[in-house]
């Protein structure tokens, strides 16, 4: 009965060891330098299309859900009516008012705001499923505020730096996935952190959608870019962000440190990227998020 009692004792100890360990890593999370993540022309919002997707896997067949049913805090950014979404100042037609993804990532967002928790901080999100419609709205918003900064730029150069920063609808067909934006699969996700007692969000150190270097995911952990508390705090807020989202799967694109991605095309390319830029094997893989049934 004794040893019984000892070995008991010792798996409930073990157990609160565990995950004492585990709330210790989330919380120094701000203090945990990001991966290099670093931006590649070769790996751009453009070039994620020939990765291989796996249509016929289980999880492409999850349904989009609404995310707010599964206690997820959303401010659908592209259905503002009161113009504070900046650069666009509007409402998109077509824009998703209760943002959506597929199930398993609703559950894997209900993860994060668990390890989160301990912090005070929850993910608040701005865009999840986005209509095609919609999607080549964004595009060509992009290419014309390239135009206006490079007013000599062609078609091909316009197209380029717009798919820094939004992938491509053009072309769309829907049984090619070779023309499907990351966005109309239900698993890619913008987001942010925001406070659970205020609401407010965190500071990022730049607006979300924000076409430049300073949406770069790893900007501030270069040293020259750490000038003032304001920038040292953006850089802890855009770490806890990236470890609690790479924590239950997700990946991030390296040109935005708002855009998450989990078992498409994005996230698949995104996955080797970081895989190679770490010095570790990548496996031959698939994605297994292709487009919902119902789009």
């Amino acid at each position: 009965m004794k040893s019984i009692l000892r070995r008991s004792l010792l798996a409930i100890v073990s157990v609160f060891a565990i995950t004492g360990s585990a709330t210790a890593a989330e919380g120094h999370w701000k203090e945990r330098a990001l991966p290099k993540l670093q931006p590649s022309r070769a790996a751009t919002a453009l070039s994620y299309k020939d990765q291989p997707v796996d249509t016929a896997a289980a999880e492409n067949r999850e349904p989009l859900v609404v995310l707010e049913d599964y206690g997820i805090a959303c401010a659908s950014f592209y259905a503002r009516r009161d113009g504070f979404n900046l650069p666009y100042g509007r409402a998109f037609a077509g824009a998703e008012a209760r943002p959506r993804l597929r199930l398993g990532l609703a559950r894997k967002l209900q993860q994060v705001n668990e390890s989160l928790k301990g912090q005070g901080l929850e993910v608040l999100v701005l865009d999840g499923y986005r209509p095609v419609a919609l999607q080549a709205q964004l595009f060509q918003f992009f290419k014309e505020r390239a135009a206006r900064e490079y007013p000599r730029a062609g078609d091909a150069m316009l197209k380029s730096l717009a798919g820094r920063y939004c992938s491509s609808a053009e072309q769309f067909q829907k049984n090619n996935p070779r023309t499907w934006p990351t966005h109309a699969t239900g698993a890619a996700v913008d987001l942010t952190l925001r406070t659970i007692v205020t609401k407010e969000p965190l500071f990022m150190g730049g607006i979300f959608d924000d076409d430049s270097e300073l949406s770069h995911t790893t900007y501030f952990e270069k040293p020259a870019k750490l000038s003032g508390l304001s920038r040292q705090t953006a850089r802890e807020n855009r770490r806890i962000l990236y470890w609690a989202m790479f924590s239950a799967g997700f990946e991030n694109y390296p040109y935005e440190w708002w855009h998450y991605d989990c078992g498409n095309q994005m996230w698949l390319m995104n996955r080797k990227n970081r895989l190679r830029q770490q010095g570790e094997t990548v496996s031959a893989e698939k994605a297994y998020y292709g487009l919902p049934d119902n789009i």
